[in-house]
C-alpha cells in the first residue's frame, strides 16, 4: 500500500505538478490562471469557482489541494 501524498498549497502549487498528481489540464490550468488574476484563494468558495460539473468533486480536489490554515501556518486546511 503506498503512503498518501502531501496535500499542495493552491496558492504556490505549479501546473505540472498538479498534473502530476492526476488532475486534469483543464483545472489545473483554471486554477493558475485564477491565482495569477486574482490572487491568492482565501476559502473553498475561491477554489469551487474552478470546478466544474463532472470533472472533479470538491473533496477530490481537496486530496490534492489544501489552503494555508489562517491559524496555523504551518498546516492546510481542507
Amino acid at each position: 500500500m503506498s503512503e498518501p501524498q502531501p496535500i499542495l498549497d493552491v496558492n504556490t502549487v505549479s501546473r505540472d505538478q498538479l498534473l502530476e498528481r492526476g488532475l486534469l489540464p483543464e483545472v489545473a490550468e483554471r486554477i493558475i490562471r485564477r491565482r495569477e488574476a486574482r490572487g491568492p484563494f482565501r476559502d473553498e468558495a475561491d477554489l469551487y469557482e474552478v470546478v466544474r460539473d463532472n470533472e472533479i468533486r470538491m473533496d477530490q480536489l481537496l486530496g490534492i489541494v489544501g489552503l494555508p490554515a489562517r491559524d496555523n501556518p504551518q498546516g492546510y486546511s481542507t
